[in-house]
Formats: structure tokens, sequence, C-alpha cells
């Protein structure tokens, strides 16, 4: 029956084509087991290549490493491929200040986004349920959520996340699970109250299912999907809205007509200027519904300024801009430098991602977004930060170093733009300025044995 549910849904909403190679997310838990089985028997059906991806959080010492091993044996029998990424939740959290399961999650998304940019996979099979769909309506419910958070979790996002299972209960799992007597993973925090989610899950969904409806979940789902589909259209009208009333200097500015945003139904006003934001900061993760109409309000109103993480408004004239990155001064941020991996700077939104490489390219990138480095020439303890006080700077093929305010002035980088600049730097020493400059400090030379691809994502 599960089979028949997901071979319906994905074909009724495109989420495969023939010759797609499909990558299912295993966390090894009773969900991404019976997802990975299901597809495996579809495989012929589907004419896909599939492939599986376990992320080892970290979070529960010898449990973790246990689903790590049951993911990879599991892959091992079914014969497909398993990547398996270690990633560090904790150090990530206490860095950057989010909570651990929205910290996960990023990574999760990082780590997806990057096994796809590497051409090993281009669709990643989720396995969120329709109850999973049903506590998402509920959290976000309860925290205020407008449109966008009510319409549950999208059965397909951004073109290449699919998620089979959106309409299938998970009692309908564990069914399956038994008639394939298939083993999983129980992973022990779900049934800790810390987590709102869980106390959704194992609290209030029950109670609503016994006392007042024996299909909440269901009833949930629907409401949540027929959401989703107003919102969707809704989203449409206001992406052809934009285009019409906004325009964009191509250096991440906006600047958007006030006199005819004013012109529009408040819903469609919100949906505007909620998509010129996500624009601006191309996510709308930690933007609030008080956020939100405190921008457009802004833009209503006699004029001002708002800046928030990652982007920041102003009017004047009748015209609302917005700009990624802030007018204000922005705090002092620090975060090591990965020798391999990736660091995602989350006050200005962007992500810094180090490979190891055999050798640079023949054409060297004057934008500097992606560089070469001496691998050798980065002392250990450097850091990807903003600019301090006694920064220097020796530009590519310059002889000497300069002040790095200096060559700020020179370049014309705008006083309000310069604390946001991410820098690679050991002490005082500044060796790459992401997206302007490299140091002549960590070139290649001849006698380089070990070459570092850093890459700038916006």
């Amino acid at each position: 029956m599960i089979r028949q549910k997901i071979l319906d849904s994905i074909r009724r909403r495109q989420m495969v084509s023939p010759g797609d190679r499909l990558c299912v997310a295993v966390s090894g838990g009773p969900d991404s087991t019976a997802l990975l089985l299901a597809l495996h028997s579809l495989g012929g059906e589907l004419g896909v290549a599939l492939s599986a991806c376990h992320i080892n959080h970290g979070l529960r010492g010898n449990e973790s490493d246990g689903d790590e091993q049951f993911v990879l044996e599991m892959a091992a029998k079914l014969s497909i491929p398993c990547t398996v990424v270690k990633i560090s939740v904790k150090k990530y959290s206490r860095t950057t200040g989010g909570s651990m399961q929205s910290v996960a999650r990023e990574l999760r998304y990082l780590v997806f986004k990057s096994l796809i940019r590497k051409g090993k996979a281009d669709k990643i099979a989720i396995a969120h349920t329709a109850d999973d769909s049903a506590e998402t309506f509920l959290l976000n419910l309860l925290r205020g959520s407008g449109p966008q958070g009510l319409s549950g979790i999208p059965p397909v996002r951004e073109a290449v996340f699919i998620r089979p299972l959106i309409e299938t209960r998970k009692r309908e799992i564990l069914l399956y699970l038994e008639g394939q007597n298939a083993a999983f993973r129980v992973d022990s925090s779900n049934a800790s109250s810390k987590y709102r989610r869980n106390r959704i899950r194992n609290e209030l969904l029950p109670l609503l299912e016994k006392e007042f409806n024996q299909s909440a979940s269901d009833a949930l789902g629907r409401t949540a999907e027929i959401l989703g589909e107003m919102q969707d259209f809704m989203a449409q009208e206001a992406a052809e809205t934009l285009a019409a009333i906004a325009k964009t200097s191509g250096n991440g500015e906006w600047e958007l007509d006030c006199h005819k945003l004013a012109g529009l139904h408040t819903a469609l006003q919100r949906e505007v200027v909620r998509q010129a934001i996500a624009t601006v900061r191309r996510s709308m993760e930690g933007i609030s519904f008080e956020n939100l109409e405190g921008i457009r309000r802004l833009a209503l109103g006699e004029g001002g300024r708002i800046a928030l993480r990652g982007v920041s408004s102003s009017t004047a004239h009748g015209v609302l801009y917005l700009s990624k990155l802030p007018f204000t001064v922005i705090t002092d941020f620090s975060y090591p430098f990965p020798r391999e991996g990736i660091a995602a700077i989350s006050e200005t939104g962007c992500i810094v991602e180090v490979k190891k490489a055999v050798a640079a390219p023949q054409e060297f990138d004057h934008e500097c977004e992606t560089v070469y480095l001496d691998a050798d020439s980065i002392p250990d303890g450097a850091l990807l930060r903003n600019r301090r006080d006694g920064d220097i700077f020796t530009p590519l093929g310059a002889s000497g170093g300069r002040k790095l305010k200096k060559f700020f002035i020179d370049e014309k980088v705008p006083r309000w733009q310069r604390d946001s600049e991410i820098l690679l730097a050991h002490g005082n020493e500044v060796l790459w300025i992401a997206g302007r400059r490299l140091s002549d400090k960590v070139r290649l030379t001849p006698q380089t044995r070990s070459i570092l691809q850093v890459r700038l994502v916006r």
C-alpha cells in the first residue's frame, strides 16, 4: 500500500524524471528506512539511480555512531552507494547562537546542496510524513505564522528536495516495516519533552485525535495543503507585481515604488515585501511576522530605517530601499577557518566552502569569489572575520602591505559596507577579502605542495 501511495505521489507531483540520480536522506529511523526500502523496490518503475546519504550530527555519542553503522550496513545489503557526512552541530551552535534543531537543519541542507553541486545527485528524497506536516502546521499556528508557515511541509521544494511520504501516516510506515521484517533505529531524543515539536507530537496531537477528531492529523494535513495552494497562487501574483513595481541595481539592492505598493491589497503587499526581502537575504530564516510588518508599514509611512539581520530597509522620496548589508555597523564576528568543510557566516548570510584541490584553473577569478591558496602559507589559528583596527593587507602582486582601511577607501567600498566584508586573517594580516582581492602572502608558487580551493557562496 505504501509503495503505491509513494508512486502515486511521485507521479502526480512529477517529483522525479527517468534517469535522475535520487539520493535518499537516511537517518536510520522508521520513516527514512521505509522510504529507502520502498524507493529501492520502485527503482525500476521510476527509472532512477538510487543512493543514500547519512548525516551524523554527533549529538548522541555512541547512539549516533550506531545509526551511522546501521545505515551503512543497510545500504550495503541493498547494493546502494552511501555517503556519510559528520557535522559538529554543538560547535556550530555555540558559534552562531542558534538552537540545536535549527542549526542541525541548516547544516543538513548545506550537505544536501553540496551533493547536488558536486554532481552526486539530482534530487534529494527526504522522509517527511503526513504526521510531520500536521505537527509543522500546529507548531507554526502557535507561533502566529502567516500563510507561508501554515502551508505545512511542501511536497517539493526548490525543484530538488522531494518528499514522497508526505501523504503517508506514521502508523502506515510502521505496518510496512513490520511486513518487510525490517529493523530500524529509534532516536531517544524524540521522547524528550524539552523540544516543543516533541510535545506537539507526543501530547497535543494524540489529545486532539482522542478528544476532538480521530483523523485530526489528516484534517490538518488537508488544511495545510489547501493553504499551500492558496499561497502558491499568491506567490505567483506577488512575483509578477514585484517585477512591475521594483527594480534592482544589480549589487544586491532593491528599490520598490511605495505609491504602487500602497495601492495593493494588504495581503498582496505582505507577500510582495516578503519576496523582496527573501530575494535580498536569499532566505526568510530569522525574519518574524513583526519584522515583515515593520518594513511594510515603513514603506507606507513617512520614512525612516529598519536594520535587521541580513537586510536593511529605508525609505526616501517614495521609494523603499532594501539592501543585503546593513546601513549600521554590525557586531564583530569571528569563525575558525576550516581546512576542509563549510563555515556559515550567519551575520552576512554567506557561506565559505573550503576543499583540497589538485591544481588551480588556468583562468583567475578576478572577482575573487573562488580562490586557490597555498595551504602551507595559512597559519594555524587563521579566522574568517570582519575588520579590526590595525589590519594590514598586501594585495596580490603588490610589493608591500598597506592598511586595510586605506585599501577600502581606494577601492571605494562604502563606509557602511566595510564591517560586513568577510576576511580570512591571521592576527592583523589579511589573507583574503572575500569577493574582492587575494593577498600576495598566500599565492601559489612553484614550491607550493598543497592547494586549497576557498569559495564564497552568497
